[in-house]
């Protein structure tokens, strides 16, 4: 009785991980379904960004030689 009440137990552990393994595979896939949404909604921050990057570029000047 034991031995069957441990064999259900440890049945219960395997579909507990397969659980827990097929929600994570549901969340990556759902973060992936989001992503160009996400990209969309902040194309214009990343937009501001490059174009500042670009325009500091224009202020830097390379050093004569290494300052260490």
């Amino acid at each position: 009785m034991f031995e069957r009440a441990r064999q259900l137990s440890n049945k219960a552990e395997v579909h507990y991980r397969d659980i827990i393994k097929l929600e994570a595979s549901v969340t990556d896939s759902n973060w992936f379904r989001d992503l160009p949404n996400l990209v969309a909604d902040h194309s214009d921050m990343v937009d501001s960004i490059e174009h500042n990057v670009s325009k500091a570029m224009d202020y830097v000047e390379v050093p004569a030689k290494d300052p260490v």
